[in-house]
């Protein structure tokens, strides 16, 4: 009660004598102000005003203190006393600060004013209250006057003190951010080492200290030396910290660091620091320690970056579970990916926390690596990998993270059905109570994720949701509440989506989906949601209001399909008029990249030079070149047309930009180069480069310039020349196959000191092995200088500068293999071939489409093989391909590829067991097709009839009656493209007049595919039957053929197949000489009602009408209507025949006939008695057989068959009465007589 009683009293006389000194203050207010009014001079009234603010302010600021120590009062009140009697000639009033804070901040030269036995505290103090104010204005002096402070009195004992630590502090990070806002990188380094000298050992430096200085030197022009410099003086003086460094301090230096591109370095410093080990240094990390070193990875992911990284030193802890689940999953090739999965075990003890920040982090790394490294696959497992380590720690995630997870499903490398996964994420935290419902953010990630993977429908299906009109199809009105309404970024991204350029390829991955798709372009479905977004706008949803975004988006869509009219460009273009939508430099881009003409392009171009709030617009929104934006808009329409080699409408673009003065840039000199190299001028490129390099030869160039072209240039309107612009000439030169000019290019670039990039050399092989394809192909597009080089030597040419480079793309060792196998140079492509294979092996590969290219160098190389016959060659190869797609799934048991010295080194054993399909580099049907038809010109049969057993799986499959697929027409296609092998298989069985290995050959491949056999086929085996003389066989392999079902019906099978075969199988014997066969084969035909046959009697003669036959089956129609005559009645037997052939108005020779001569020759040749023929009256194209002929024709031959049956008869008697058994006996017993 007594100490209470004594502090109210000393509260009541503090608030006494503020009252008192406020009330003098006051008097002396008004006494200024009255010698103010009576001043003259404007610098005594200067200084009289300022005086009169001071003491207004600091009568309201003591009103303020009334509460406060009533010696601080006094104390306050000196300095102003002080400040009035130097006319304040220095600094400002002192004032308030808006914070409300009550002290008054005072300049630091009145610390001199000071006794020197205040507390340094105090001192500390009142430079924080001046760098306070004076922090707003980025004045240093205060700081550097606080840094000569402190270096000049360093602390003996800090004991006695105990405000010091925290006022220095607060003293420090004002003067360091301070310097950093400055720009003086120097103060905050000398700040720093004050600091530590002002301390002399005693703990009273805060650790935030040297974050705060680190944080202010990011700011600054300062390298990674100082930055270390800072980090030294902090691990280095323990005794002078408060307490030991924390992840704060760790924090600061590493995004530092990685400000200034020390990735690498900062994760040392990372790992150092985390490590338990270290004896020196250990700190703690948090969870911002973590979300910072995976947002450091992220942002340092870039697409052209190398692949290698040093593998992380291994913890002595072991993996986490979130790590082992990741390692698990897929090793990427983005080493920021790779790293942050190593050092996840960092994290792994009980006191750290995790949180959704922390997850969201990795998710964005996860994702950049995606969208950077195709071969970041598995994106769904990563996720699901995340998602699960959440749960095991009972962290519930929140939107953000919700939306991340849509997103990284959604990823279509390595799943193209991805989308899938991340609408049932969207309908899962629709379901889920633990998981958030899903905003718009969510949504708009799950249209992004269609997008991806070029489901646009699935998009337009996620829009009618959101706005309300399909919820019930998607089952949405089952749980939950309503989706969240569309906003103009929703609409956008499903524009987006339909203006993907791969929503109109095939897809076979879906064919269901594939059949219910619209037939509506992507123009009309763009149109109709831009129509409903602008309706949905009118009917009061603000937030859906089509923007630039939009209007630019649809331009885009409208220039991807038939060129749209210019009346529906320029009506969009009112459109953002009428509406008050900026138009910026992408707007015209586009509109104009949708142009279809040049006059359109110009009216385009006229249209945006009107337009005021182009420049502005594109100046706030848009960076880079598009941000200058009538040069950008001018480059895209020279783009155009030097895209489509308009030479006229270049010119007059060119003409209207150095008429109203549009700067040129690097991007229109590149543009001038590509349209004279596409309109067959590259032979000006070298004089082009020369003439700008040199204004004494421009004037000269330009006059050749204008006569070729038509282009006029001013002497100063390019830019100066860039390496770029040379690597651009070459490459020019190289497509328009101009070598020569090529060379000398890259010999200007080399005297000028321009390290050629090795796509240059990249370009140059592609080059030679362009001309040595067009020149064995026969093309016209090789000019004289490379026509003089053989294209053996552009393949060796092609072949060496590919070896020379240190990593050449896959694609363009495709091409140079494919030279070097035209060339006929296999062990160049051999060597190619393999050198492909090591790269798909290799895990630092940035293409994803490695393994696609491997495959078509493979067909490539096949197919060439095929093309010449050459089947070593082919053999070679499918050896090194078999090989290495058993490497692919056992990589342990084959190890190296075999040279070419030791080709047969490959196990077969393991090879046999395996399943080759599962590598995706195996042999391909077509392959072994290409294999068969090398074989084939070969005359390799028995590689023929082996390679077809590699081919039974595939065949098998097309089988009607296998289950593994119900498409039918998918079946067939698959057949059709199947069906060659066997055809040039059983077409080298009939060169090699194998006619017994054709046969098996069909008969196997009808029980492999279930389907009758190719007529192709059986034809080849029938002529090889025939040649032979095996006409039985012919025939029951033609009635076989003919009774097997047509499983798809004629129309697929393939409309006159029958007809087909009885025509090709009659002449076949015809031709080998088995008449009665083919006459047999022939009657079959037109009973079937597969061949024709006209037999019918005249009003004198019966006549036979051979038109629509050929050679063979009209003398089979001939030999048929003989025999029938023998069988008819008696009174017609005496009756004449005509024939009728033809006049030959359809033979290959105009009225030259063919049937008539053949015909003639028969009945005189094959016939006895012979039959003799005579013209009819009045129709050349008919034969007459006199009747007595036939008469006399018809008795032989009843003759002949009198005869035959005498012997037959002879035989039978023989026979039965055992005269043959005792001839034989006799026989038997002289032969051995003979041989005793």
């Amino acid at each position: 009660m007594g100490t209470n009683l004594v502090n109210e009293k000393a509260k009541e006389q503090t608030m006494e004598e503020s009252d008192v000194v406020n009330n003098q203050e006051l008097h002396r207010c008004l006494k200024t102000q009255r010698c103010l009014e009576n001043t003259s001079t404007s610098r005594k009234r200067r200084t009289c005003s300022k005086l009169l603010n001071a003491m207004v302010s600091m009568a309201i600021a003591s009103h303020v203190l009334h509460v406060q120590d009533s010696m601080s009062v006094h104390a306050f009140f000196y300095q102003i006393n002080t400040a009035r009697h130097l006319n304040l000639s220095q600094g400002k009033p002192w004032r308030i600060r808006k914070s409300g804070d009550a002290r008054v901040s005072v300049p630091s030269y009145y610390s001199k004013l000071e006794d020197h036995d205040r507390p340094l505290s105090d001192r500390l103090s009142l430079y924080s209250y001046n760098l306070q104010n004076h922090r707003s204005q980025r004045n240093p002096k205060t700081a550097k006057s606080l840094s000569f402070f402190l270096r000049d009195n360093p602390i003996i004992d800090a004991q006695n003190d105990s405000d010091l630590p925290s006022n220095l502090s607060q003293a420090l990070m004002l003067a360091t951010r301070t310097a950093g806002e400055s720009g003086d990188y120097r103060l905050i380094l000398h700040l720093v080492e004050s600091s530590v000298k002002f301390a002399n050992g005693n703990p009273i430096l805060s650790p935030r200290i040297f974050g705060e200085a680190l944080n202010s030197l990011s700011q600054t022009k300062a390298n990674a030396s100082k930055l270390k410099h800072i980090w030294a003086l902090a691990t280095s003086s323990e005794t002078i910290l408060t307490h030991p460094l924390t992840a704060f301090e760790l924090n600061i230096f590493m995004k530092a660091l990685a400000k200034l591109g020390r990735i690498r370095s900062s994760i040392d410093m990372f790992m150092q620091h985390t490590n338990e080990c270290n004896e020196n240094v250990y700190i703690i990390p948090d969870a911002y320690t973590a979300s910072t070193l995976f947002t450091i990875l992220r942002d340092s992911i870039n697409a052209d970056q190398k692949q290698e990284r040093e593998s992380v030193p291994q913890s002595r802890r072991t993996d986490s579970a979130l790590q082992s689940r990741l390692k698990n999953v897929s090793r990427s090739p983005a080493w920021q990916w790779n790293t942050a999965v190593d050092l996840l075990h960092v994290f792994d003890f009980e006191d750290f926390r995790w949180n959704n920040h922390v997850y969201s982090t990795l998710l964005k790394l996860h994702e950049k690596a995606a969208a950077n490294f195709p071969q970041h696959i598995n994106g769904s497992e990563i996720t699901a990998a995340i998602i699960g380590d959440m749960s095991q720690k009972n962290i519930l995630p929140d939107e953000i993270t919700c939306s991340l997870v849509v997103k990284c499903i959604g990823d279509p490398s390595g799943n193209p059905m991805a989308w899938k996964d991340s609408i049932g994420f969207l309908r899962r935290m629709s379901k889920e109570k633990a998981l958030p419902m899903p905003n718009v953010f969510v949504y708009s990630a799950a249209i992004v994720a269609c997008a991806r993977c070029s489901e646009f429908e699935a998009a337009l299906e996620l829009l009618e949701e959101m706005r309300g009109d399909t919820r019930a199809l998607l089952g949405a009105t089952a749980h939950g509440p309503t989706a969240p309404a569309p906003n103009a970024w929703v609409y956008n991204a499903v524009l987006l989506a339909i203006n993907d350029q791969k929503n109109h390829r095939k897809r076979n991955h879906n064919p269901e989906r594939n059949k219910s798709r619209t037939n509506k372009g992507r123009v009309e479905l763009a149109m109709q949601l831009f129509e409903q977004m602008k309706s949905d706008f009118a009917s009061g949803s603000e937030n859906l209001q089509p923007d630039t975004v939009t209007y630019n988006i649809v331009l885009s869509i409208m220039g991807t399909e038939n060129p749209p009219s210019e009346e529906s460009l320029i009506s969009l273009l009112d459109d953002m008029v009428q509406n008050g939508i900026p138009r910026d430099a992408i707007t015209y881009r586009n509109a104009i990249m949708a142009s279809p003409s040049g006059k359109r392009t110009r009216r385009l171009l006229l249209r945006c030079l009107d337009d005021d709030l182009l420049i502005t617009r594109s100046l706030e929104t848009l960076q880079g070149k598009a941000a200058n934006a009538m040069t950008f808009i001018f480059n895209s329409a020279l783009l155009t047309a030097a895209s489509r080699g308009s030479l006229k409408y270049f010119t007059s673009i060119v003409s209207l930009m150095q008429e109203h003065d549009i700067e040129p840039s690097d991007d229109t000199t590149s543009h001038i180069i590509t349209i004279v190299g596409r309109s067959g001028n590259s032979k000006l490129l070298p004089k082009f480069l020369s003439a700008l390099n040199e204004d004494v030869r421009f004037v000269e160039f330009q006059s050749e310039l204008l006569t070729k072209t038509g282009i006029w240039l001013g002497q100063d309107w390019l830019p100066k020349l860039s390496n770029t612009h040379y690597y651009e000439a070459t490459t020019v030169c190289l497509d328009d196959n101009n070598i020569v000019d090529a060379h000398r290019g890259f010999h200007t670039m080399k005297s000028k000191g321009i390290v050629p990039h090795s796509d240059c050399a990249e370009e140059f092989a592609v080059a030679y092995a362009r001309a040595a394809i067009n020149i064995i192909r026969g093309g016209n597009d090789v000019i004289h200088q490379t026509a003089k080089m053989p294209p053996k030597q552009l393949a060796q040419n092609a072949y060496r500068i590919a070896a020379a480079i240190s990593r050449p793309s896959p694609s363009t060792m495709k091409l140079v293999a494919t030279s070097c196998a035209m060339a006929e140079q296999w062990w160049m492509a051999q060597k190619l071939l393999r050198s492909v294979q090591i790269m798909v092996v290799s895990e630092s590969d940035r293409l994803l489409n490695s393994k696609q290219i491997l495959c078509d160098l493979q067909s490539n190389l096949l197919r060439e093989c095929a093309y010449q016959g050459n089947i070593t060659a082919a053999l070679w190869l499918v050896k090194d391909i078999q090989h290495f797609a058993a490497t692919q799934i056992h990589p342990k048991n084959l190890e190296v590829l075999p040279s070419e010295h030791d080709l047969d080194a490959m196990p077969r054993s393991v090879i046999d067991e395996i399943s080759l399909e599962q590598s995706g580099v195996h042999m391909r049907p077509a392959n072994w097709i290409s294999v068969i038809k090398a074989a084939r010109k070969s005359g390799h049969w028995r590689v023929c009839v082996n390679t077809l057993q590699f081919l039974r799986p595939y065949v098998s499959k097309t089988n009607p009656s296998y289950s593994g697929t119900g498409d039918d027409e998918l079946q067939w296609k698959n057949y059709k493209k199947l069906v060659p092998a066997l055809v040039h298989a059983t077409a080298c069985l009939e060169m090699r007049s194998q006619y017994a290995w054709a046969v098996r050959a069909i008969k196997d491949w009808v029980s492999w595919s279930g389907r009758r056999a190719p007529p192709q086929a059986v034809l080849s085996a029938v002529r090889v039957l025939s040649a032979r003389g095996q006409g039985n066989e012919a025939k029951d392999l033609l009635y076989e053929t003919m009774n097997h079902p047509s499983i798809l019906g004629n129309k697929q099978d393939g409309e006159g197949q029958e007809e087909m075969l009885y025509c090709a199988a009659c002449t076949a014997l015809h031709r080998n000489g088995l008449y009665d066969d083919a006459d047999e084969i022939y009657v079959s035909g037109v009973s079937s009602g597969y061949l024709g046959y006209s037999f019918r009697p005249g009003t004198e003669a019966m006549v036979l009408d051979l038109h629509g036959l050929n050679v063979a089956l009209a003398h089979s129609a001939v030999r048929v209507a003989m025999r029938q005559l023998t069988t008819m009645p008696e009174g017609q037997k005496k009756s004449e025949l005509m024939i009728i052939t033809g006049r030959g108005r359809n033979s290959a020779f105009h009225l030259r006939p063919v049937l008539r001569p053949e015909i003639q020759r028969m009945l005189l040749e094959e016939f006895y008695p012979p039959l003799n023929t005579v013209s009819a009256p009045g129709n050349m194209g008919a034969l007459i057989v006199n009747a007595d002929d036939i008469h006399r024709w018809q008795e032989h031959q009843e003759g002949q068959k009198g005869a035959r049956m005498l012997a037959v008869a002879a035989a039978i008697k023989d026979f039965s009465s055992n005269r043959l058994r005792k001839s034989i006996v006799l026989s038997i017993e002289e032969n051995k007589k003979t041989l005793d």
